[in-house]
């Protein structure tokens, strides 16, 4: 089962309606089969961590391909959250039971 907790909330009008002719940002061809958590920040950047490369792919809103990461040490990561800044922190509790922080401005990651 997944479990997603929404911090980006967005301010819907009382009459919003579905969007019939909708775009579809990824398919299991594009992010394949083992994306296990998700969040969209503010600036409707997705950020997706990928099980099977231990990997974290980021599409930037126009984008047509993600930027891809690979903060160290990092195994079978099932939860994300992306900080206003920028900075990623992700589940690495399979076998470190930890969370690390993936810093942009310094590209490295490190246990919190």
């Amino acid at each position: 089962m997944l479990l997603v907790l929404s911090f980006n909330q967005p301010k819907f009008c009382p009459v919003v309606s579905w969007q019939a002719n909708a775009i579809t940002v990824a398919n299991d061809t594009m992010i394949g089969l083992s994306i296990i958590g998700m969040f969209i920040d503010t600036n409707n950047a997705i950020y997706a961590n990928d099980q099977e490369t231990n990997s974290v792919q980021i599409w930037y809103e126009g984008k047509t391909e993600p930027m891809i990461i690979k903060p160290e040490n990092l195994n079978a990561s099932k939860g994300i959250f992306v900080t206003n800044d920028g900075d990623i922190y992700l589940d690495n509790g399979e076998l470190t039971g930890r969370v690390d922080k993936w810093s942009k401005s310094s590209n490295s990651s490190v246990p919190v």
